[in-house]
């Protein structure tokens, strides 16, 4: 009997720090809350993608004159936790930025 509680506990234990791991890292910072205006403004374009009933959404950044260089671009796909969304990983990363200096595509 001893042992199943213990055996219990333990799990609760860990189901425990799971639930706080995955709701750390999908929660947005007060940071995070402020790059997304700045994420808005860099000409992030929204699309999405129907397969049978879902349908999902996604942004795309393509830095400027990306398509005038007749040259094909690198892709970064980034893809948020559970509960999240595209506005709040496009702020949380930032990969806008990178891919505005070095001269590739994210979605």
């Amino acid at each position: 009997m001893h042992f199943c509680a213990a055996h219990e506990m333990r799990l609760l234990v860990l189901v425990f720090l799971m639930g706080t791991a995955v709701y750390a890292c999908g929660s947005p910072t007060t940071d995070t809350h402020a790059n997304i205006d700045e994420a808005k403004s860099e000409a992030l374009q929204q699309g999405s993608i129907v397969r049978g009933a879902l349908e999902r959404s996604y942004l795309i950044y393509v830095p400027s004159g990306a398509l005038a260089a007749g040259r094909p671009l690198p892709l970064v796909m980034v893809f948020h936790g559970a509960f999240g969304t595209a506005e709040a990983i496009a702020a949380q990363s930032r990969f806008h930025c990178i891919a505005k200096r070095d001269g590739f595509l994210v979605v």
